[in-house]
C-alpha cells in the first residue's frame, strides 16, 4: 500500500513538472521570405484564437502577417517571414488557458526561432493544407535568374569500390610483403537525383500549380516536398476522405496531376489581375511605396493588401509648366497690387495730390 501511495505522489509531482503544450518548427532559423510553420499541441481548455497570437523580436512586439489552422485538436500557425531585420524571435500564444499535468494553466506559450541574414531562393502562399480535392500551390522566384524547382527531390549516393593488382618492385620481390599490399582499392560514389516534376521560372515569376491528391478512405496525413538548390520547403497536407478506396500512406507524397489534366499557369508580377494583387503585400509583388512628393513611374500601381504599391520607380514630383505659369502670374499680381496699396497710402498721408504709378514709374 505504501509503494501505490509513493508512485502516485511520484506521478503528480512529475505531472507538475510536465510541458502541457508541445511546440514544433519546421527549423529554427528561416531566411526572409520563407514561410514559417509552427504546430501547438497539447490539452487546450480555449481555442487558440488570431488575436492570442503574437510575434516578438526579442521582447519587442513586432507585426508579422500569418494563418491559423485547427486540424484534429491541434493549431498549425504559417507566417511569412517578411523583410524583416536579422535576429532572434519569438512566436508566443497568450492568453489561452490549456491543461498542465493537473492544473490549469493561461502562462504563454513560446517558441524562439532566428531570421537570418539572406533572402530565400523563392517563395510559396501556404504550408498546410486541408482538402480532399485538387488544390493550387503558388510558387514565386525571389532570383535575379532563373530558378529551377524540384517536386520530391531524392537524392540517393552509391559507393562503387574497384580493385586492382599493382606491379611489385625487385625490392619488394626479394624481401616479401604482405599479398594484401599488392592489390589497389578504388572507392568512387555516385550521386543519383530523382524528383517528380521540374519546374522553372524566370527571374521574379509567378507560376501556380495544380496538385491532385489521391482518393483515400479515412483522413490521412501526406507531405510534399519543394526544394531549389538552396531553398526548401515540406508542405503538409491533410486529405478528407474521398470516395475511392485507395488509401495514401504516411509516407507517400501527394503526386502531382498528369500533365493533360492540369496545367502549369505563368503570371507575371505586372499582369497580376486586381483580385489576384490584393491577397498580396507590396512587398510580395516586389513593389515600392510612393509617399507623397513621389510619383510611381509610367503609372505601375497596384491595390495590394497593405495600400497602394508601386511596380515600377517611385519618382519625385515635378510641377507642370501650366502650373508654373499660374503661379508666375499670381506672384506678379501680388507685387503690383502691393505697390499700388503702397504709393496710395503714402501720398494720401502727406496731402499731396495723386500720383498715378506709371508717372512715377517715368520720373524714376
Amino acid at each position: 500500500m505504501k509503494r501505490v501511495l509513493f508512485s502516485f505522489i511520484i506521478i503528480l509531482l512529475v505531472l507538475q513538472f510536465v510541458s502541457a503544450v508541445q511546440v514544433d518548427l519546421v527549423k529554427p532559423s528561416y531566411e526572409r521570405y520563407e514561410i514559417l510553420t509552427a504546430k501547438f499541441s497539447g490539452n487546450f481548455i480555449d481555442n487558440i484564437k488570431e488575436e492570442n497570437v503574437f510575434f516578438y523580436r526579442t521582447h519587442v512586439r513586432t507585426p508579422m502577417q500569418f494563418t491559423l489552422q485547427k486540424i484534429n485538436g491541434d493549431f498549425y500557425i504559417t507566417a511569412m517571414i517578411e523583410d524583416k531585420p536579422s535576429g532572434n524571435y519569438s512566436i508566443s500564444i497568450e492568453n489561452v488557458r490549456y491543461a498542465k499535468g493537473i492544473e490549469v494553466s493561461d502562462d504563454p506559450i513560446a517558441k524562439t526561432f532566428e531570421i537570418l541574414d539572406s533572402q530565400a531562393e523563392f517563395t510559396l502562399d501556404k504550408s498546410v493544407v486541408t482538402t480532399n480535392k485538387s488544390f493550387s500551390i503558388i510558387l514565386q522566384n525571389l532570383n535575379e535568374e532563373s530558378l529551377t524547382i524540384y517536386l520530391n527531390k531524392d537524392t540517393t549516393e552509391a559507393t562503387t569500390t574497384t580493385t586492382q593488382e599493382r606491379e611489385i618492385s625487385i625490392t619488394e620481390a626479394l624481401f616479401g610483403m604482405d599479398e594484401n599490399e599488392t592489390i589497389n582499392e578504388t572507392t568512387t560514389t555516385e550521386e543519383t537525383i530523382t524528383y517528380d516534376k521540374e519546374i522553372v521560372l524566370k527571374s521574379g515569376e509567378i507560376k501556380t500549380i495544380q496538385i491532385e491528391p489521391l482518393a483515400v478512405s479515412e483522413p490521412t496525413w501526406a507531405k510534399l516536398k519543394l526544394s531549389s538548390n538552396r531553398t526548401e520547403y515540406e508542405i503538409q497536407i491533410y486529405v478528407f476522405a474521398g470516395d475511392e478506396n485507395e488509401i495514401i500512406p504516411d509516407d507517400k507524397p501527394i503526386i502531382l496531376d498528369n500533365s493533360n489534366k492540369s496545367e502549369d499557369i505563368v503570371k507575371n508580377v505586372s499582369n497580376l489581375t486586381e483580385a489576384e494583387s490584393i491577397t498580396k503585400t507590396c512587398s510580395q509583388l516586389q513593389g515600392n511605396f510612393c509617399n507623397e512628393t513621389q510619383i510611381c513611374v509610367d503609372d505601375k500601381t497596384k491595390l495590394a493588401k497593405d495600400g497602394k504599391c508601386c511596380l515600377s520607380e517611385c519618382a519625385i514630383k515635378q510641377e507642370s509648366t501650366s502650373n508654373l505659369k499660374v503661379y508666375g502670374w499670381a506672384i506678379l499680381f501680388i507685387i503690383v497690387f502691393f505697390l499700388v496699396w503702397f504709393f496710395k497710402t503714402k501720398y494720401s498721408k502727406t496731402g499731396t495730390r495723386s500720383v498715378s504709378l506709371l508717372g512715377f514709374l517715368r520720373k524714376k
